[in-house]
């Protein structure tokens, strides 16, 4: 299996878990598969420290500058700021660049908000946390009632906090086969079936 490039955007005020999550499955499915997957976390701001929801910092390998051209995915975390609206120009005009490069652009939770504000979900199947659902319907996503996970291809979207385990092991199921991601499943006692809808 080639190395896959996973970068995981850590905006300001991100929840812990939507960077978390993924990177531990990613990870841990490297473990398993030698070079399947480097995984990088970057902070939105030049200063790599992100201040996540509840006030514990957490340290970015880079900034969105930093990051190598070759991703193959790109994942949007949740964050205060996403469902504020607040997504910095600089981040969308981003975003937008990378969705004509990587492979697949998606998110974690309110993430999928960041991504509407980039105009990379408008007409597209997707979903988020519960609580954004009509405010991503608003920017013009086709909602995919009680998903968990959102595959439209290019696109992934994973709904709550704890999606973002369940798209990780997906992708790792779609990449590295079956077996692997049961075992990283069971690494980290995650039951993962039927949580994905594809599109």
């Amino acid at each position: 299996m080639t190395e896959r490039l996973i970068v995981i955007v850590a905006p300001p005020e991100v929840t812990l878990l939507d960077v978390t999550g993924p990177w531990e499955v990613f990870c841990r499915a490297t473990l398993y598969v030698s070079g399947a997957y480097r995984v990088v976390v970057a902070s939105t701001e030049t200063n790599t420290s992100v201040r996540t929801k509840f006030g514990l910092g957490i340290a970015c390998h880079c900034s969105l500058g930093d990051v190598d051209s070759t991703a193959d995915t790109v994942l949007v975390a949740g964050s205060e700021h996403g469902v504020a609206g607040h997504a910095q120009p600089h981040v969308l005009d981003w975003l937008r660049r990378q969705s004509t490069t990587c492979r697949r652009i998606g998110s974690v939770c309110t993430g999928a908000m960041i991504l509407a504000a980039a105009g990379l979900v408008q007409g597209r199947p997707a979903t988020t946390h519960h609580a954004a659902i009509e405010d991503l319907r608003g920017a013009g996503a086709t909602i995919v009632d009680g998903a968990r996970v959102v595959d439209d291809g290019d696109l992934i979207t994973a709904g709550g906090v704890t999606s973002g385990l369940d798209m990780a092991l997906w992708l790792v199921e779609r990449e590295a086969g079956a077996e692997i991601a049961d075992r990283v499943a069971a690494d980290i006692e995650h039951e993962r079936r039927g949580a994905v809808s594809t599109v």
